[in-house]
């Protein structure tokens, strides 16, 4: 999996950086979090394509950030609890997030995010 910086622009001039790990085949999107480390404060996982998730047999709840193509957040989902389904039909991607962290972040729909170099 890579490691990238995700860049979001906050309305009220604040500056979201997340480290988000991206996934690179099927196998990666399929797994998503359970192969993986809990998340913590400023990580994510970027699946995509990926436009639903589940949450079987998680231990724990996350946010869940749904992005189109150019990486607008276009729903937003926060504490979803394990053994629940969810889905955004306009989504490409999701990026799942620590729960809390949207709140903490202050994401909302409508801001755009971009890749570091």
């Amino acid at each position: 999996m890579q490691i990238k910086t995700l860049f979001f622009e906050g309305s009220s001039k604040q500056s979201v950086l997340l480290d988000v790990r991206l996934t690179e085949s099927f196998i990666e999107r399929n797994r998503g979090l359970l192969a993986l480390p809990p998340l913590s404060e400023g990580e994510g996982l970027l699946i995509n394509p990926c436009s639903s998730i589940h949450t079987f047999s998680m231990k724990y709840p996350l946010d869940l950030v749904y992005l189109d193509k150019a990486l607008k957040i276009v729903k937003i989902v926060e504490n979803i609890a394990a053994n629940r389904v969810s889905l955004c039909w306009r989504a490409k991607s999701t990026l799942e997030l620590k729960s809390g962290e949207v709140e903490r972040l202050k994401l909302s729909v409508g801001l755009k995010g971009k890749f570091l170099e």
